[in-house]
């Protein structure tokens, strides 16, 4: 089912103008909720027009630098504003006698922004009815088992990962800076599947197994598709250094504590040529150079058909902490992406790893009505190919970069907690090699209820 995000926005407002709504009789309460994520962003960017040698450095190729749209992805001067709803979600849950569980979420996430290639004038493909679609982000059923304490937790259906606490796992209503974490960009699964959770006063544990990312496309018959596999744990610190509700910030909340997650996750013989993109273009075969293959349709220089599988094994672990005003988090993230193209009878193999890690810090101060006030920084490194110490590309179009050096500065005004907040953040970042680089500035107000 597919309708506008009008529609969506009228029937939020009509169910829960100020606070979530909820029915409850014996056994069932039903309850609606949303996510309003509003964003003024404006950027100026630069992608290097020179490309290098990924081993030795050496300049290979000559060309001027192009202004560069971080909204668009595309080369081109960005608008002097850029509004847009970052995420905008409505929430319908069930709970039957305590034990059953059931959440249909649709959204609307990105309404307004422009995504896709620029045209000729500088405009794009994306008008602002073609983004104002709105579909199903999560709807799945668990079956709680409560043993005092502890809770073992079963479910089925379409729902994230208890993987990733930078992606949709978050919650991202409740992060310390309005820039989702660069460490996303390695494994961030949401699909449907089969899920168990176990969750206790000192630790929770999550296993999923759901179709893999690239599920969405047309089969093969030269490969299938195979799974994805993931597991959390998260650690807390016992009795008042304890963290019941993970989160990345606590807005000055009195109290201390820590948690550390551990976590692996598979996406197992993921089949590529089923995607919208028609050509794998890596370092795949050691070279030192990129090797382009088309997918489907024999393409240039070759003899028959290709076939592109990958499989992408990710390393996660995270501490948080908070202590009184201080909000606080050190990430690292480690992928490593193997693959097969096959062209015909002809296989290749190769593989690149990818690294990921951040440190941030904010600390609240009280201000006037009640309010808080946040000044927060990030500091992220990004190498997605560490193989290649020339990587030259553009900043992309997500909250965060790729390859290189990105620094966050932000400032968060707490008008209700998270329910009301102002949120506003500078980003710089310098790509790993050359001259790309990106000057974001974005303002996000934020309702929940």
């Amino acid at each position: 089912m597919r309708q506008t995000v009008a529609t969506l926005a009228l029937l939020a407002c009509a169910a829960a103008p100020a606070a979530a709504a909820s029915i409850t009789d014996q056994d069932l309460v039903i309850s609606i909720g949303g996510v309003l994520q509003l964003r003024a962003e404006h950027n100026q960017a630069i992608q290097e027009g020179d490309t290098y040698n990924s081993f030795t450095g050496a300049q290979t190729a000559s060309a001027a630098d192009s202004h560069y749209d971080t909204n668009t992805g595309a080369v081109g001067k960005a608008d002097a504003m850029d509004f847009y709803a970052r995420r905008l979600r409505l929430i319908f849950k069930a709970t039957y006698q305590d034990v059953w569980r059931l959440n249909v979420t649709l959204n609307g996430d990105r309404a307004d922004q422009p995504r896709g290639a620029a045209t000729a004038g500088n405009t794009t493909t994306n008008t602002s009815a073609s983004t104002r679609n709105v579909g199903v982000y999560q709807a799945f059923l668990a079956r709680d088992f409560k043993d005092g304490s502890i809770i073992h937790t079963l479910q089925g259906g379409l729902d994230t990962a208890f993987f990733n606490r930078a992606g949709d796992l978050g919650p991202n209503t409740q992060t310390l800076l309005l820039n989702q974490r660069a460490t996303t960009q390695l494994l961030n699964p949401r699909g449907f599947g089969v899920a168990y959770r176990l969750t206790s006063p000192l630790v929770r544990f999550g296993i999923d197994i759901q179709n893999n990312l690239g599920d969405d496309g047309t089969d093969n018959a030269l490969a299938n598709d195979g799974m994805l596999y993931s597991g959390r744990v998260e650690l807390t610190g016992p009795d008042d250094w304890a963290i019941p509700k993970w989160q990345e910030d606590f807005v000055g909340k009195p109290g201390h504590g820590w948690s550390l997650g551990l976590e692996a996750g598979y996406n197992h013989h993921d089949q590529l040529a089923a995607l919208a993109e028609n050509t794998y273009a890596t370092d795949f075969d050691g070279t030192g150079t990129a090797t382009t293959f088309t997918t489907g349709a024999a393409g240039a220089g070759q003899t028959a058909a290709s076939t592109i599988t990958q499989g992408t094994l990710v390393y996660g672990a995270d501490l948080l902490f908070h202590y009184d005003n201080l909000n606080a988090l050190a990430e690292v993230r480690f992928a490593r992406t193997a693959g097969e193209v096959a062209i015909g009878p002809t296989r290749f193999t190769g593989s690149y790893n990818s690294l990921i890690w951040l440190v941030q810090a904010g600390y609240c101060f009280p201000a006037p009505a009640d309010t808080v006030l946040e000044p927060a920084l990030r500091f992220t490194h990004i190498d997605i190919n560490t193989r290649n110490h020339s990587e030259t590309a553009p900043f992309g179009t997500n909250d965060f970069g790729v390859s290189g050096q990105q620094y966050e500065v932000g400032l968060n005004w707490f008008i209700n907690g998270h329910a009301n907040k102002l949120c506003l953040a500078l980003t710089l970042w310098q790509a790993e090699h050359g001259d790309s680089d990106a000057t974001i500035v974005r303002l996000q107000h934020q309702f929940t209820f």
